[in-house]
């Protein structure tokens, strides 16, 4: 137990006033259980009570998913690195970004052994991506910041993924995907190895272009439903659509959901990576009615 009623209510007290400040500070200090520390986050994050039995709603079956559903098997999928192997057998080594090192700690990347542009990511976390766009002007002093806080950080500590638990902290440099070539990254959400959504991400690479948070179906009709801001132009339909669907559904066979992004390039298709608990299960549905109807279309293993 967190210690009580009277620390329930202090927590719940500070929540409404904002995980910030000294009490960001406090919580993050609480010997709390990964139980305990996503309820409470899950409270501020979407401003409602999580429900695990039964769980409902699609935030509610990925956290259940992330509790109870033996998460840690699909690790190596989730890892960067150790996914190209899965990949290659699964549908082909053709999909997969060039890769242009591994290292282990920072003072291994060396610039002068890679391309005047390149990608670093962390093979153990998310949202752990530095794009290099001209080795020339590039903050030598940034990208070894940067990689010494990866290695350093566990991510499975930030939200209680546990599926980042045991990942080995590796930095992978892949090679950099020019937007002219790449103008869309497509994220096919998979419910029980079906791909049933697909959202969509315009401008690969470019940070100054709003998340989308579109979502379209295999038909490629637009849905009621988004996640972020909603891009006001729909995304064209891709030519090559059904194979990318292909392409997930073998990946995503077996596994009760995960997200598969691909990328379209001027060479074919890019796999990017496998995402098991998506916002780490905190997706702020619109309208919010959609949070249990997607979940209704999810099936755990003891349910």
């Amino acid at each position: 137990m967190l210690g009580g009623r009277s620390k329930n209510k202090k927590i719940m007290t500070g929540l409404k006033l904002g995980m910030t400040g000294a009490f960001k500070q406090v919580f993050d200090r609480l010997p709390l259980t990964d139980f305990q520390h996503t309820q409470v986050s899950y409270f501020y994050k979407l401003k409602k009570v999580r429900k695990l039995d039964p769980p409902r709603t699609f935030n509610d079956k990925i956290h259940w998913l992330n509790l109870y559903g033996n998460i840690e098997q699909y690790s190596n999928l989730a890892d960067k690195l150790a996914v190209r192997e899965y990949v290659k057998e699964k549908v082909g080594e053709e999909h997969l970004n060039e890769l242009l090192g591994v290292f282990q700690t920072a003072d291994e990347i060396d610039l002068a052994k890679l391309p005047d542009c390149f990608v670093l990511k962390a093979t153990h976390g998310c949202g752990c991506t530095y794009l290099c766009k001209d080795k020339a002007s590039a903050d030598t002093e940034k990208i070894n910041r940067l990689a010494r806080t990866w290695l350093s950080t566990n991510y499975y500590k930030k939200y209680r993924e546990r599926i980042y638990k045991n990942i080995p902290p590796q930095i992978v440099a892949e090679q950099y995907i020019n937007p002219s070539m790449c103008q869309m990254e497509y994220k096919f959400m998979c419910f029980n190895g079906k791909a049933l959504f697909v959202n969509t991400l315009i401008g690969y690479g470019e940070m100054d272009h709003p998340y989308s948070g579109d979502y379209y179906n295999m038909d490629w009709d637009r849905m009621p439903f988004s996640d972020g801001p909603r891009d006001p132009n729909p995304a064209p339909k891709p030519e090559n659509l059904q194979e990318m669907i292909d392409i997930s559904e073998s990946l995503a066979e077996g596994i009760p959901f995960v997200r598969v992004d691909l990328m379209c390039e001027n060479e074919g298709i890019l796999f990017g990576e496998m995402t098991f608990t998506p916002q780490a299960g905190y997706l702020p549905f619109q309208p919010a009615e959609y949070d249990e109807k997607l979940g209704s279309l999810l099936k755990l293993p003891d349910y």
